[in-house]
């Protein structure tokens, strides 16, 4: 015959034959056209359940689907193989060979059928139970056989392991619980990567009668007995045999479990941040997470008490920048104080957390060393005029003091000199995005609080710290992406100094707490108030982590016990100390090789000079070499029998002595006075001596350049006055003050003159009793 055939098909003429071919291909080809055209039942297009993941892969936090069921996508390498054997063995144990239809299933059915009078075996193939989970229809000839053209269609259009993936992710197992990994969760309390003998037997028993064969009392006995005839068959064929394995049938489960609903806030921003994805990884460690979950539970009573509503807590991994734990409130279902708001998320007034990186910047500057000198008095800069937390004033303190103490005065300052936008570029290499991106919108407040970063952002900044300078960008999910580039923000040496001021433990922000021990050495920390103490901060860090502790209340209001170094601190060292069994040995900070010895003056910490009698060596950065030399040493020739100060041609011709005095900055002289503190002056040069040519000349401090007085409507002039103030080179001397060449009055060198203002462009000037003059153009205007 075959013979035959193609002898006649050899004979057609060569058209014929590729119409005879093309119909042939026509013919095998339809049915996989068919089952392309025809469209697939719609529920595969609805959205499964989003599942969060701990960084181990345990299920954190499962939504419910589009259509209200808890039903997770599964992938076959994730599910215990044994339970995929016993599918296949106990439902459908051809399912490899056939394209979803068994006649041979079919045939014993029917026999059985026949025998028993009634209906009490389908037949059905796994493909063909898929069809009828995805499209339930009552149960007559001809929806078997619509099952049977849909089982079809799906052979053709999917492989084995997808028909089996879809199998395993819509099979029902009561209520609204569909598919392996939902079901495993709300017996077992964990996926279905490990499952015993028991537990698939039971979960193979379930979607044969859904409704009444799920975890319930009621339901107990038909699953027990279902589950353990299930197991003996399987055992029987060798199943359970091959792994070793025996049933035990002594653990039924009784009732359902509740599907995990831990991290909200981080699941709620994941689920939005990756809406095309079911299963998202985050990095959060399970252990870490319950760990500051129940520290700041422990203080959460105390702290509502005080009227202390909302919280955020951040632990981040130095070496990889990963979350590991992340606590956005209290309490998330606490909708009276906004219980749902994601706190790290949140951009607030950080209050004084910024200034170690000031710090940092003016080191690699050259603008000062940890011992350098810096005014911490009244100070008025162009209408801001700062004050320290406790409203008292240090004269001159070292800028490492500043930081480990806190004040405001010398980092305003340093900040003036640095200027806000390049300081506020740093902040921006950093991943600190929440601030304005227009420079004119902040001032010198920014660096005690008057700008915002989130909790998240400041977690960042400290961990840069921790890594010796190196930023990373902050990571929550684990993705398919490259890793974002890292950069390398502040030197080694610079770092390294700003570690030792963050490590002072005799600080007033360190907790006046006996449980603080040993542990603490190793932690370098910084806290922060926002003004009208709205905000409680804490950051700190050790070898391996950093933490970001924020309290406060999301309707803004106040708390007298919103500071940060009695309500944060304390929960930012019980987490650090509850970490440091998870921590490696913190070793000493080595010496970096961009730090080297130099001597300094022994008061101002400045690059000596001949007139600094006393001096010490101390860390510098190479960039130490841009440093002025100690200004507050002034060496004097004095005459013998004036006592007055001698110029250099007069001490050839007269009997003189050398003495140095200390010369302080006009604002420190001027507050030292205020104070009713005694000054030691310079004496005057001597009448008979032309005054010394090196001599600086005047300065105009107060109003600063380019300053524009604004009067507030509806406001006296004269309750709107503005302080003169000179800087003098020899403070016993006189300041004339001249406004549009008008004489406004005459001070000594550490006071001021107070000058009422009058709407537009003013010439200042100042001239001291050497003639010498300098001036300056103020301009007035009216506050629309």
């Amino acid at each position: 015959m075959f013979f035959r055939m193609r002898s006649l098909f050899a004979n057609l003429p060569f058209r014929d034959k590729i119409r005879l071919i093309g119909a042939a291909c026509i013919i095998l080809a339809a049915p996989k056209i068919l089952a392309l055209i025809i469209p697939l039942p719609a529920r595969l297009s609805e959205c499964p359940s989003k599942s969060v993941l701990f960084n181990d892969g345990i299920p954190a936090h499962v939504f419910l689907s589009c259509d209200g069921k808890w039903r997770m996508p599964v992938k076959l390498e994730h599910v215990d193989p044994r339970y995929t054997e016993s599918l296949i063995q106990f439902e459908d144990k051809r399912f490899h060979w056939h394209f979803g239809l068994d006649p041979f299933a079919l045939f014993r059915a029917l026999a059985q059928n026949i025998k028993a009078g009634h209906t009490v075996s389908g037949g059905s193939t796994l493909t063909m139970q898929v069809v009828r989970v995805l499209e339930p229809r009552p149960r007559t000839l001809i929806s078997k056989a619509i099952e049977a053209v849909r089982a079809l269609q799906f052979e053709l259009r999917f492989s084995k392991r997808e028909i089996i993936e879809i199998y395993m992710q819509y099979a029902p197992f009561g209520k609204n619980i569909e598919g392996v990994a939902a079901a495993s969760l709300a017996y077992y309390g964990h996926l279905p990567a490990e499952l015993s003998p028991e537990q698939i037997a039971v979960l193979l028993a379930v979607p044969q009668s859904p409704a009444d064969r799920f975890p319930d009392p009621k339901n107990y006995s038909e699953l027990k007995k279902t589950a353990s005839a299930i197991g003996s068959r399987l055992k029987e064929r060798g199943v359970f045999k091959r792994h070793s394995l025996t049933p035990d049938f002594s653990n039924i489960p009784r009732y359902l479990k509740n599907f995990p609903r831990k991290i909200p806030h981080a699941a709620q921003i994941s689920a939005a941040d990756f809406r095309n994805r079911n299963t998202i990884r985050t990095t959060i460690d399970s252990g870490i997470q319950t760990l500051a979950e129940d520290i700041l539970d422990s203080e959460k009573n105390s702290l509502n008490m005080q009227k202390i509503n909302n919280a955020a807590v951040l632990i981040l991994e130095n070496s990889s920048g990963q979350i590991k734990a992340a606590i956005g409130n209290f309490d998330f279902w606490d909708e009276k104080h906004g219980g749902q708001i994601v706190g790290y998320k949140v951009p607030r007034s950080p209050g004084s957390t910024l200034k170690p990186f000031l710090y940092a910047m003016a080191l690699e500057k050259g603008l000062a060393l940890p011992e350098t000198l810096l005014p911490d008095v009244p100070m008025n800069f162009a209408g801001f005029s700062p004050k320290n937390f406790d409203n008292k004033f240090s004269g001159l303190v070292s800028l490492e003091t500043a930081l480990s103490q806190s004040l405001n005065i010398p980092f305003v300052s340093l900040l003036k000199h640095i200027g806000v936008e390049e300081f506020l570029n740093k902040l921006r290499k950093m991943g600190v995005t929440s601030f304005s991106s227009q420079p004119e919108r902040y001032g010198l407040s920014a660096i005690i609080g008057g700008l915002e970063v989130t909790p998240e952002e400041l977690a960042g900044l400290y961990a840069t710290l921790a890594r010796n300078g190196k930023w990373k960008p902050v990571k929550w999910v684990h993705t398919d992406a490259n890793e974002a580039p890292s950069a390398t923000i502040f030197s080694e040496g610079s770092v390294w100094m700003v570690k030792k001021a963050l490590s002072i433990r005799d600080r007033p922000d360190f907790p006046n707490r006996r449980s603080i021990n040993d542990k603490v050495s190793g932690i370098r920390w910084k806290t922060g108030t926002s003004f009208g103490q709205r905000d409680a901060w804490a950051a700190g860090f050790n070898q391996n982590y950093t933490v970001v502790v924020w309290l406060g209340n999301f309707d803004n209001s106040a708390s007298s016990a919103l500071i940060g170094s009695e309500s944060a601190a304390p929960v930012l060292f019980n987490l650090l100390e509850g970490l440091s069994g998870r921590s490696t040995s913190d070793d000493a900070d080595l010496q970096p090789p961009d730090v080297f010895n130099a001597e300094v003056c022994s008061f101002s910490g400045l690059p000596a000079t001949d007139a600094c009698e006393r001096r010490k060596n101390v860390h510098v950065l190479a960039s130490a070499r841009h440093l002025k030399s100690c200004p507050y040493h002034v060496k004097v020739d004095v005459d013998l029998q004036s006592g007055k100060a001698l110029t250099q041609m007069c001490k050839l011709r007269r009997p003189h002595y050398s003495k140095v005095f200390m010369k302080l900055p006009v604002d420190v002289r001027r507050w030292i006075t205020d104070t009713s503190q005694n000054l030691p002056n310079p004496p005057p040069v001597a009448e008979s001596c032309s005054p010394p040519q090196s001599l600086e000349g005047p300065r105009i401090v107060s109003p600063a350049a380019g300053h524009t007085v604004l009067l507030i409507a509806g406001l006296g002039a004269e309750k709107q006055k503005v302080a003169l103030e000179a800087d003098l080179p020899d403070s016993s001397d006189e300041a004339n003050w001249f406004l549009n060449g008008k004489y406004l009055g005459s001070t000594s060198g550490h006071d001021r003159l107070w000058w009422t203002p009058s709407a537009g462009e003013h010439e200042l000037a100042l001239t001291d009793g050497s003639g010498r003059t300098v001036s300056r153009r103020i301009r007035v205007k009216n506050h629309d």
